[in-house]
């Protein structure tokens, strides 16, 4: 947990923080959406004095599951999910022991997918949007920063790199709960160049968007913390004009908040419907193998039959969870696909993207 500043013992953990979830790197920064690595794998820390460990590892991972599969945060309180926590073993296919005390606890996701389908609880898939996070942090007498993919910089004072560790530690286990893709901005010279902390601090969002724009990242969620001997002060704004500021004044409440309205968006409900698709801009095998690729990638997919491909022109029969509407937002996800108008040589009820990046044919 982090302290206030006052509280902070001197010498500083020159450790990376493990990023687990953190998608972003000092050699690629052309990173849309992501698929979240290894979502029905959930690392738990069982408590010390518990008799059967392995069985409260496995209970306590299927509740952080439950919440990362469904987006619900109420999802382990359910009176209909209630038995696969307590029956947890038949829907366990992988145990390990890991050091710290900790487990990791692997599920099979089709039989957990089918039992949330069959309670009428939503299901999401691995494929989730990409965060980019701008995080300034005032920690008092004068020093100021920006949390960037590196963990630590040579000017930090022991105590600013031990709560800039720390504040980097909670971020990544609440998007890992979560499971939620997030990246940092690497603050080199190009980011310098364009942004600073004041700026970041001030809300010009216009710069922090401009900034932002290198990452191709879905969303970009903007953190002020601000540490005094009183404790944190934490304000969080979404820079998309569709949800405005995010309110809540913990370090969690940001991420758990954007996570929540994700799930709202992408988590479907019931099992997988048949639907048409046409791909314009197929031109050529280079395109169509992409495509294909990515299709059959996608987790809400069941099925992907070719019906039919002439010209430039791909039309396709899916079978895949969820209505149109959330079905066409998560093709699009990946920056493989974009949406395109229905022309009128497209089937009836289809659902009708391009290739991003190619130009539409006259």
């Amino acid at each position: 947990m982090l302290m206030p500043r006052n509280a902070f013992c001197r010498g500083a953990r020159l450790i990376a923080a493990t990023g687990i979830i953190v998608l972003g790197t000092a050699s690629s920064v052309a990173v849309r959406a992501a698929t979240f690595p290894d979502l029905y794998r959930v690392t738990v820390t069982p408590g010390p004095d518990v008799r059967d460990r392995r069985a409260e590892a496995e209970r306590l991972a299927m509740m952080q599951l439950l919440t990362r599969v469904t987006g619900r945060r109420d999802a382990a309180q359910a009176p209909e999910l209630a038995h696969l926590i307590a029956d947890v073993r038949p829907y366990v296919n992988f145990w390990g022991e890991l050091v710290g005390n900790r487990a990791i606890v692997g599920f099979n996701s089709a039989m957990v997918a089918d039992e949330l389908t069959r309670a009428n609880w939503p299901v999401w898939g691995a494929e989730r949007p990409l965060t980019l996070l701008w995080i300034a942090v005032d920690f008092g007498d004068g020093q100021r920063a920006l949390m960037g993919a590196s963990p630590a910089a040579a000017e930090w004072t022991p105590e600013f790199a031990e709560f800039m560790l720390d504040l980097r530690e909670q971020l990544d286990a609440v998007a890992n709960e979560r499971a939620l893709p997030i990246t940092y901005p690497l603050l080199d010279l190009q980011d310098l160049d364009a942004i600073s902390f004041a700026e970041v601090w001030g809300g010009f969002d216009g710069l922090i968007t401009a900034a932002s724009e290198r990452y191709d990242a879905d969303a970009v969620l903007v953190g002020r913390v601000t540490v005094s001997s009183f404790g944190l002060d934490v304000r969080w704004t979404l820079l998309d004009e569709s949800r405005g500021a995010v309110l809540g004044t913990d370090i969690r409440g940001g991420l758990d908040w954007l996570a929540d309205q994700y799930a709202a968006e992408y988590a479907v409900i019931g099992g997988a419907r048949s639907a048409r698709v046409t791909v314009l801009d197929v031109t050529s095998l280079e395109a169509y193998g992409r495509v294909m690729s990515y299709l059959e990638s996608l987790s809400v997919l069941h099925s992907v039959d070719v019906e039919g491909f002439e010209g430039s022109t791909l039309n396709l029969r899916i079978a895949a969870r969820g209505d149109d509407r959330v079905v066409e937002r998560l093709l699009t996800l990946g920056g493989v696909l974009v949406t395109a108008p229905v022309p009128a040589f497209a089937p009836d009820q289809s659902l009708v993207f391009r290739v991003a990046g190619s130009r539409p044919e006259q």
